[in-house]
């Protein structure tokens, strides 16, 4: 069978963008995936603090200070999971594991941590506007 060269060249340039497609579809429900259990887990943990906010809230702590620190706290948990992230992450370029440069990896890594930091501020945003809405009242009478 003849097959001529363009027409094999444009055939596995295709083959190639549906790999590369399917690769973006993948991580992308991932990333949905774990935007949608760590919204789950700061509303749970709204839920299960709601006394202590509500007790912050009573001794005269302004709602934007009950946000924040629920996103402080956040922010913080994210630090130490990308610091611990970041030592297994490292080794690529220090073993050469793969033929690209350390720039390549360096700036990866940067954007992967921003990315991360954003999905974690994006995420503990609303959970920190429950827990500064809780009324003083209510939680204390709750507990």
């Amino acid at each position: 069978e003849i097959v001529y060269f363009p027409n094999k060249r444009t055939c596995s340039q295709y083959l190639s963008l549906v790999r590369i497609i399917i690769s973006l579809i993948d991580a992308g429900l991932l990333i949905i995936n774990v935007d949608f259990f760590l919204f789950c887990v700061f509303l749970y943990l709204v839920n299960k603090r709601k006394g202590e906010f509500g007790l912050l809230r009573a001794v005269g702590a302004s709602g934007t200070s009950v946000s924040s620190q629920l996103v402080s706290e956040a922010m913080i948990i994210a630090t130490f999971s990308l610091i611990l992230g970041m030592l297994l992450a490292i080794q690529f370029p220090l073993l050469h594991v793969f033929a690209l440069a350390s720039d390549f990896y360096l700036i990866a890594m940067g954007f992967a941590i921003l990315f991360i930091y954003l999905l974690v501020l994006i995420c503990s945003l609303y959970p920190g506007r429950q827990a500064a809405a809780i009324y003083p009242a209510v939680a204390l009478h709750e507990e």
